[in-house]
């Protein structure tokens, strides 16, 4: 399992049938899981799309062309088509719409985690939402059994189950905990007149005398 990332602490390397990628944002990144289901989300919602309106055409072909239809005689058994067609297009389009690829958006602006979908258009959806103060911990749960994926998880505080992020190779996961972590820490306030320099903090040089 390889990492993909826009991020120069990541690096970049060559991706391999699993991987995660990390895009960087103006306000964060978010990073997803390389998985099969996730790299064909975008293909499946273009075949439920497909499918839905196909349904939608037999559900009003009933009525256009109702001499074509050699097993439905009566407008009763018409309509009792029609409407499980259109319930079914219906439930494909929902599905083409809803997105279907998991994402995790690290918003450092609003100081937010959130667990998202995001169909094929780039529209997300938000699931679940924490702010950085309430995750207590950041862990990767590593598996008992030879060969199965670790877990990235998080512990909110109030809440005495753990939040699964994602699943991968521990190597993988340990680069995402490390950056992660780093940004869950509080911000201190630099006082005017004082600057952060490296992770100390000095007196600001007035404007015009610096060296």
């Amino acid at each position: 399992m390889t990492v993909l990332s826009t991020h120069p602490s990541l690096g970049v390397t060559r991706a391999r049938p699993m991987h995660v990628c990390v895009c960087e944002t103006n306000w964060g990144y978010v990073f997803r899981s390389g998985t099969t289901f996730n790299d064909r989300a975008a293909l499946i919602e273009r075949v439920s799309a497909i499918a839905g309106l196909t349904f939608f055409v037999l559900a009003v072909g009933h009525w256009f062309f109702p001499d074509a239809d050699v097993v439905m005689h009566t407008p009763m058994e018409r309509l009792a088509s029609s409407f499980g067609l259109a319930s079914a297009g219906l439930a494909f389009v929902w599905i083409s719409e809803r997105g279907l690829r998991h994402d995790i958006q690290v918003d450092l602006e609003r100081r937010r985690l959130r667990l998202t979908t995001t169909n094929r258009r780039g529209k997300a959806r938000i699931v679940r939402s924490f702010a950085f103060a309430e995750i207590t911990s950041l862990f990767v749960k590593r598996s008992a059994e030879p060969g199965r994926p670790a877990r990235l998880c998080l512990r909110v505080a109030g809440n005495r189950w753990d939040v699964e992020l994602m699943r991968g190779s521990a190597a993988a996961l340990a680069v995402l905990h490390g950056r992660i972590a780093g940004d869950l820490r509080p911000v201190m306030p630099v006082a005017d007149g004082w600057e952060k320099v490296g992770h100390k903090i000095r007196p600001s040089e007035p404007d015009g005398e610096a060296a």
